[in-house]
């Protein structure tokens, strides 16, 4: 049986300091450790909540 996604909503955003330099996040698969990669703070709407709102609630 295939699994079907559904469309997931969310905010990302692009931190700066005064010199210019990017906050990202390390982060790594749990279940493959060795799989690991940089992202931007950020994550996914809940019920009810702006995209502006959210990016605040993951900052």
């Amino acid at each position: 049986m295939p699994i079907t996604a559904e469309p997931r909503v969310g905010a990302r955003v692009l931190l700066l300091d005064a010199q210019d330099r990017v906050l990202l996040i390390h982060a790594c698969d749990p279940d493959d450790p060795g799989h690991q990669w940089w992202e931007l703070p950020g994550g996914g709407v809940e019920t009810g909540e702006t995209l502006p709102k959210t990016a605040l609630r993951e900052i």
